[in-house]
């Protein structure tokens, strides 16, 4: 029986976003630069749309979003790079619905529209805020709303968004029932399995390795996710059986 925290948040989702936190790195040479740069405090001073994308990038980076707002308010106009640097910005900051309300403006706006990475920042936004029938919402309206078909990139999206909230089988039937024929699942099964490992779910962590020893079969992290699950689970003989077999194929030939 999962425990919760006072949020109400579960301490295996604490301990699923611990081990795979935001890719986001902050240079503090580069942040004390912007700090004392009047350029890049006031992007009226820029010179070139390049520069001020720049200076928008920087502060998103670095965690300073009220900077990146101000930069980007005071932009006279807007393409989906600007757009999609402040969605990702709010996402990698834990603050999904403010990264939500600004995608909402920029489907108001008008102004450009939205694309591939759009979709995919706004569903990592969702992922690490447990925003998850927003980010349903929004998956589903891609194709009916905007035209615009789901890629293998965003069924990782939303496979990870459910796995994190420890919804494993729908995030089973997304992939196994909704995914069209042709599009890469490698993504979306290797997410499943890393949070099977978290949920510490054996069967259906077994169904994920084996699709992914078939789509990737001289990928060892696969089978030493496998492998932590059994052990896990107290199951020593299954464990060892997965690391012989890596083992045979790792003298068989090469591995990644």
């Amino acid at each position: 029986m999962q425990t919760e925290s006072g949020d109400g948040t579960s301490k295996k989702a604490q301990q699923y976003h611990s081990r795979h936190p935001s890719p986001c790195l902050c240079f503090s040479r580069r942040n004390r630069q912007g700090e004392r740069d009047p350029q890049l405090r006031h992007p009226a001073g820029l010179d070139s749309d390049i520069a001020v994308g720049s200076a928008l990038d920087m502060y998103a980076k670095c965690g300073s979003l009220v900077q990146s707002r101000e930069v980007f308010d005071q932009m006279p106009k807007h393409n989906s790079i600007t757009w999609n640097v402040l969605i990702m910005a709010y996402g990698m900051h834990g603050l999904g619905k403010e990264a939500m309300s600004l995608l909402e403006d920029m489907f108001a706006a008008r102004e450009v529209r939205p694309n591939d990475v759009t979709f995919i920042a706004a569903f990592a936004a969702c992922s690490h805020s447990g925003l998850v029938s927003e980010g349903l919402d929004l998956f589903y309206s891609m194709r009916d709303e905007h035209g615009m078909e789901p890629t293998a990139e965003h069924y990782a999206c939303i496979v990870d968004l459910l796995s994190r909230a420890g919804q494993l089988d729908r995030a089973r039937h997304i992939i196994e029932e909704e995914m069209k024929p042709g599009i890469d699942q490698t993504g979306a099964w290797s997410s499943l399995l890393g949070a099977c490992r978290v949920h510490q779910n054996v069967e259906l962590g077994e169904i994920a390795a084996n699709h992914l020893f078939r789509l990737e079969p001289n990928v060892a992290s696969h089978y030493v996710l496998l492998s932590n699950i059994y052990s896990a689970a107290g199951l020593w003989e299954k464990a060892d059986g997965v690391r012989k077999k890596m083992k045979e194929g790792r003298e068989e030939g090469a591995w990644l």
